[in-house]
């Protein structure tokens, strides 16, 4: 008996905390490996693309303690890339945007590919 009361105790702490997952914003897409990587044929159903925005990206992009690059690919921003990891801070507009893909079959990060 002493036991239940403790879960239910630990569960309404838990309960009343909240958790400390936030809502997201975002897209994605499935679809095929990065086109550097290839194959014939190419399977269309390899990898979840992902694009978070907003807060989630802000809070992602600060939170990589590396400095910043200046990217060269097409609206000037700064971007943060850790491994298949990518963050961007767009200055003209104040918007942050991360990017990476999942290899579904895998279970590991790959890259969005190139610009």
């Amino acid at each position: 008996m002493r036991i239940l009361v403790i879960c239910l105790v630990l569960l309404a702490t838990l309960a009343i905390a909240g958790s400390p997952f936030k809502p997201i914003d975002g897209s994605y897409y499935i679809s095929s490996a990065p086109i550097h990587d290839a194959i014939d044929p190419l399977p269309l159903d390899t990898h979840l693309y992902l694009s978070i925005k907003g807060e989630a990206a802000k809070k992602s992009y600060h939170a990589m303690k590396i400095p910043p690059q200046e990217s060269l690919c097409g609206e000037n921003h700064l971007e943060k890339k850790s491994g298949e990891f990518s963050c961007s801070f767009y200055p003209k507009t104040d918007k942050y945007l991360c990017s990476f893909s999942v290899d579904v079959n895998h279970g590991k990060l790959d890259s969005i590919g190139s610009c």
